[in-house]
């Protein structure tokens, strides 16, 4: 019986920035109205993420979309957070539409919002809600994806990306055993992200580098010759890009007798269209080994 094998690496999900800020525990944002109790370490905290020392009440987040479950289980998980601690949180969620993304920014603006924290759908896109944010004094954190064009950026916060793709690529060298110095050739496919998210080519640059003494050496091959990283980016993350990409590979290129060895998937969402995929045209009787992160539920 053929198996499918997964490395999901664990996105740090929710207070990824507060964890970065202080060292893996959640810093204090100035308090909301009506608690005085301010430590000296919150004073120094306040004057950082604070404009003209604007006491945080409410916080605005914008996450992209609601299609991705890792961008859903994050915008929940950061709104509850906050609100145990007594902020008001307004979220909103893009639909992976860069104008809705902009519109609701806007709003959330307009609804009185003292911070920001925007995962973008497009990296290039916001430079005039961040000029806006800026303009009424309102401090905004770039989460996960950076934000381009925006010089007043409070800050960004991210895990090293570039550091995943290398994980992905060292997990796929030694569950085939390249690092053994074997003289197997192995077949390999490359499904990269979203082309306008800037994670998407440092998870790839990241990997790639990484597995390029294997493609020099001759143990890794690309049978489809699609290796630059247009020719696999997926719009949107998309499974069913993904699923109908991986669909005319094993087509074009996976006769009977081919085995297909490994996917280098950059995130679970493209996994799980690999993975449909394979159970439905892939032939041949050998494990595949797939990788992925976001630790989506539906590959778990």
């Amino acid at each position: 019986m053929r198996g499918f094998k997964f490395l999901s690496l664990i996105t740090i999900d929710a207070f990824l920035f507060l964890s970065l800020v202080a060292c893996g525990k959640t810093p204090d944002l100035p308090r909301p109205e009506g608690d005085t109790s301010v430590s000296e370490e919150e004073a120094l905290t306040s004057k950082v993420i604070s404009y003209d020392n604007t006491s945080i009440q409410k916080i605005g987040i914008s996450m992209p979309a609601l299609n991705l479950e890792r961008w859903t289980h994050d915008g929940q998980y950061l709104k509850e957070e906050f609100e145990s601690k007594g902020y008001d949180v307004e979220i909103f969620y893009g639909d992976n539409l860069i104008d809705t993304q902009i519109n609701q920014i806007n709003n959330l603006i307009d609804d009185g919002s003292d911070l920001l924290i925007i995962a973008p759908v497009d990296s290039d896109s916001l430079k005039e809600c961040i000029e806006k944010a800026d303009e009424n004094k309102i401090p905004v954190i770039a989460y996960d994806r950076l934000i381009n064009h925006a010089p007043n950026l409070l800050a960004y916060v991210s895990y090293d990306n570039y550091e995943v793709g290398k994980l992905q690529a060292q997990y796929i060298i030694e569950a085939l055993g390249l690092d053994k110095g074997t003289n197997v050739r192995y077949n390999l496919e490359i499904f990269a992200g979203d082309p306008v998210d800037n994670n998407a080519k440092v998870f790839y640059d990241g990997a790639m580098d990484t597995l390029e003494p294997y493609f020099e050496s001759g143990n890794l091959s690309v049978p489809s010759g699609q290796t630059d990283f247009y020719s696999c980016s997926h719009s949107s993350w998309s499974s069913d890009l993904a699923e109908t990409r991986m669909q005319i590979i094993l087509a074009s290129y996976y006769p009977d007798k081919r085995r297909l060895d490994a996917v280098l998937s950059s995130n679970d969402s493209l996994a799980y269209g690999v993975t449909n995929a394979l159970q439905d045209y892939y032939t041949p009787n050998n494990s595949v080994i797939i990788t992925g992160q976001d630790c989506d539920s539906a590959i778990i």
